[in-house]
């Protein structure tokens, strides 16, 4: 169920989903709080972070949050802000912790 409804939000959101968003649509429609955007630029200065990764991580943060209802037009709690938790869970994901949390 909550993957539908992250789709769906994605969908709403900006017409595709997350994992087919562009850099430049990443920089309109994934938006980071201050916290969460910290320990990404943390995990950039990994010695195994590829820049891949990094954009993948970030995509993934962002599906974490539309499944999680942050950033979810349905429910809005966060005002569409991805949040740390959601950056913690697609490092974990993708095996990249720890970074300094």
């Amino acid at each position: 169920r909550e993957i539908r409804i992250a789709g769906e939000a994605q969908y709403r959101r900006q017409g595709k989903l997350n994992q087919d968003l562009n850099p430049a649509e990443m920089e309109e429609f994934v938006r980071v709080e201050p916290e969460a955007k910290e320990m990404l630029e943390t995990a950039a200065g990994l010695p195994d972070m590829q820049p891949v990764e990094l954009i993948n991580i970030r995509k993934l943060a962002q599906t974490v949050a539309d499944m999680n209802d942050t950033a979810n037009d349905l429910f809005p709690k966060s005002d569409g802000f991805v949040q740390k938790k959601d950056v913690v869970t697609a490092l974990g994901l993708f095996g990249k912790l720890p970074v300094r949390l």
